[in-house]
This record gives structure tokens, sequence and C-alpha cells, in this order.
């Protein structure tokens, strides 16, 4: 259900022959694909796997990825999106040739950020760290990640509560930093008011690397 295509961020192409890796999650597991595109004899092309990969449990949001995010002064909720992976799934090839893809998506009611990196593609893929991002009983949603040169990685996502008015936040990790861990939210964007036309906040947000320094 709703799998996400990878999506390439810096210089280093990827190993010559590789396929484009497609990811969904399941009950507590990542499950990846590899598409093989074949533009000289279309009908080659095809896609394999899954191979499926076990994470830390975790339950979508509002029992079933739906609609359950509050805000301030209104009885309209807004959608979790919690159903599916968020967009992008990030996918980088390093100077030492190994390969790494992160993406998010949100988990539980308070909403909070479920974050993985993922390496070792092109051999046996294995989950090199995971974490939930959920520090207090506000709701986080409609996440993306994406990861520098140096293996630094920046999430953003959206807030809300029945105090906060829908705004958007960050957090992120060193290369250094302990593993599985994230750094001290910031709030980037105050929101002006709430949703109220609709349970739709928004559809994707996207996390992109400067295309200038990498």
């Amino acid at each position: 259900l709703n799998p996400l295509p990878s999506d390439f961020d810096g210089s280093i192409p990827p190993p010559a022959g590789s396929p484009n890796y497609v990811m969904n999650f399941s009950a507590n597991a990542l499950n990846i694909w590899k598409f093989h595109a074949d533009f000289g004899t279309p009908a080659n092309s095809g896609l394999t796997g899954p191979t499926t990969l076990a994470v830390s449990g975790f339950t979508e949001p509002c029992n079933t990825g739906g609609i359950c995010v509050p805000q301030p002064g209104t009885a309209q909720l807004v959608d979790s999106l919690g159903d599916r992976l968020m967009y992008r799934l990030a996918y980088r090839r390093f100077t030492d040739g190994h390969e790494a893809i992160v993406v998010t998506h949100s988990v539980g009611t308070p909403t909070g950020i479920r974050w993985y990196e993922v390496q070792n593609l092109s051999g046996t893929p294995l989950v090199a760290q995971q974490s939930t991002y959920a520090p207090d009983s506000t709701y986080r949603w409609m996440g993306s990640a994406a990861m520098d040169q140096s293996g630094n990685i920046a999430v953003g996502y959206s807030i809300s509560s029945s105090s906060i008015v829908p705004s958007i936040a960050i957090t992120g990790r060193l290369a250094s930093d302990p593993l599985n861990s994230l750094e001290q939210e910031l709030v980037i964007f105050n929101g002006a008011g709430s949703e109220t036309g609709s349970d739709r906040w928004g559809d994707y947000t996207s996390m992109i690397i400067d295309p200038v320094d990498d």
C-alpha cells in the first residue's frame, strides 16, 4: 500500500545498473522493492521484492492513519496522513561507496515523527538507525528528511495541538551525534491560524539539500 520511490541526492551517482528503490511500511516493518527500468527493451523492466526489515514497534496515528490532529479554536481535526511513508525517500551515495536512504512517517496518538536511515542497499539492506521524535504531547506529522554529503540529517514537519496553531518545526542530527538521536526542535514558522475549510492540512512537504554546496 502507498509505495514511495526513492529520490536521488548528491553528486555521486548510484552504482552502474543500480535499481530504483521503492519502499512502504507494514506492521512494524519496512518493505523494499527494486525497480529495474530497461529503456532499450521496456519489456525487460520489472519490480523485485520486497525485502522486509523489522523496525521498532509502532501504531498508526488515529488508529488507522486518519484524521485526529487537533487545532485551537475549532472542532475541525486535520488528516495525519499516517498510513504511508512521507515524501521524500531520499537516497544518497557517499565518497566511500556506501549508500543510505532516509525517510519518515508519523506514529502514535498524539503523533510523533518516526525516522529511519537504511544502508547496504546493494547487499542485504539494514536499518542503520531509527527513532521516534515525540518529546511532548504536541502532534508532529507530515515529516520530510534529507541527508547531506557529510551524513548530517535534517527533519522537518508540521506541529499542532489544542493550543498551538499548525506551524512548521525542524530537528536534526550531526553525523557525530549518538546513533538513533535527534537534537532539540526549532519552530521555524509560526502559523497564522487553524485550518477550518477541510481536514487537509496539505499533501506532502519536502526537505531539500542546498544544490550549490550539498
